[in-house]
């Protein structure tokens, strides 16, 4: 397998992501959110998920890196979209269709330049029709999750 860099500072070596020095540099800051309470939703309409705030270099312009990552359970054949807001503006999206009620992952990665201040960073979910479904870290911690994490590296 070829090398595969990933933004910041690690590298896939073929069996492991080890540290690239030479991108080390280029890493400035990174939060996260995840979700900490169960949540559902049977809603048809779009409504806000996770949002981070985040405050981005002193001048000129930085890359920011967006990874979302979750699983949860959903209703049969119920389509749970997701989907990536920057600063109010949708710039990606990722469908989770379950084929039971067991679980359903999804994930969007994302990368675009950003000026100086402070960005919004939002995963919105809904269902595409009738059903339901929830991420419920407290009462299966070990199977359901939602993380959105940011980086900040240097254009």
């Amino acid at each position: 397998m070829a090398s595969i860099l990933t933004p910041g500072y690690l590298k896939w070596d073929g069996l492991k992501y080890v540290l690239d020095a030479g991108q080390a540099g280029n890493f400035i800051q990174s939060a996260q959110s995840q979700i900490t309470v169960d949540t559902a939703t049977a809603s048809t309409s779009f409504s806000n998920l996770l949002t981070l705030s985040m405050t981005f270099g002193s001048s000129g312009t930085s890359i920011a890196i967006v990874r979302f990552t979750g699983a949860g359970s959903t209703s049969s054949g119920t389509n749970t979209q997701f989907q990536l807001m920057i600063d109010g503006y949708a710039v990606s999206a990722a469908n989770a269709l379950s084929v039971s009620t067991s679980l359903a992952p999804v994930a969007i990665q994302y990368r675009t330049a950003l000026a100086f201040g402070v960005h919004t960073f939002t995963v919105r979910w809904k269902l595409s029709g009738a059903g339901a479904a929830a991420i419920n870290p407290v009462s299966a911690p070990n199977n359901e999750h939602a993380t959105i994490i940011v980086e900040e590296v240097l254009a």
